[in-house]
């Protein structure tokens, strides 16, 4: 039984250990993801960029722009740019990125190839 229990225990470790080495959210994260959004109310997208700095910290430099344009009776009205820079850092243990200026939480959907922020999906190009 004991010899069992000590099996049992070497398998998750070495499971524990190879599910590490082998996370392929680190290789997925850098790159450009995107939203758009086309509605009564006007056009809007969101662009955000992750770029690595810092592999074994697990930092990334994070660029966001938007771009939103009010409709008013079917004509676009002025556009409003934003742009922000930040930083976020990537925990292997929750497989979320925290966003250091704001503290939001970040995800990924490799098999779907989506960045989720907030309430929001942004699909990687």
């Amino acid at each position: 039984m004991r010899n069992l229990t000590l099996l049992i225990l070497f398998v998750l470790l070495v499971t524990g250990i190879y599910r590490k080495l082998t996370d392929p959210l680190p290789r997925f994260i850098p790159g450009v993801y995107i939203r758009e959004l086309n509605n009564e109310k006007g056009e809007e997208w969101d662009i955000f960029r992750m770029d690595l700095v810092h592999k074994e910290a697990g930092i990334y430099r994070i660029t966001r722009r938007t771009n939103f344009c009010l409709m008013q009776d079917g004509i676009l009205l002025e556009q409003e740019y934003k742009f922000y820079n930040s930083t976020g850092y990537y925990n292997g243990m929750t497989g979320k990125m925290r966003e250091n200026e704001t503290g939001a939480l970040i995800g990924f959907d490799v098999r779907n190839q989506l960045l989720i922020f907030g309430t929001n999906q942004y699909r990687k190009i």
